[in-house]
């Protein structure tokens, strides 16, 4: 999503997404990540400071998500893009929701 953010340097963003496993790993130790990247008038790619963790330990669907209040953007255009990944095992995301408004 685009939101134009005001000299405020806030938004409010939610995001989720349903994760099943595909391959699992070690037993107890199956994480799924959901994290933002953020681009245009703040970047900030690569990063966890957002991220959003559960742990899988069976062959069920799980949904996660979060709400956070991003601070710290730089007034103007900003893109956040929903990112997920695995550690331990193999996941696969459906239903990935990503919603927010500038503050």
């Amino acid at each position: 999503i685009s939101l134009n953010i005001g000299t405020s340097g806030k938004a409010h963003i939610e995001y989720s997404a349903f994760m099943i496993p595909t391959v699992l790993g070690a037993a107890g130790r199956n994480f799924g990540l959901l994290f933002l990247d953020v681009s245009g008038a703040t970047t900030a790619t690569n990063t966890y400071w957002n991220a959003s963790l559960a742990n899988e330990t069976a062959w069920t669907t799980q949904s996660f998500g979060n709400s956070i209040l991003v601070t710290g953007l730089n007034p103007g255009i900003n893109n956040f893009k929903l990112r997920y990944g695995a550690v331990s095992a193999t996941m696969a995301f459906s239903n990935r929701q990503i919603s927010g408004y500038a503050i």
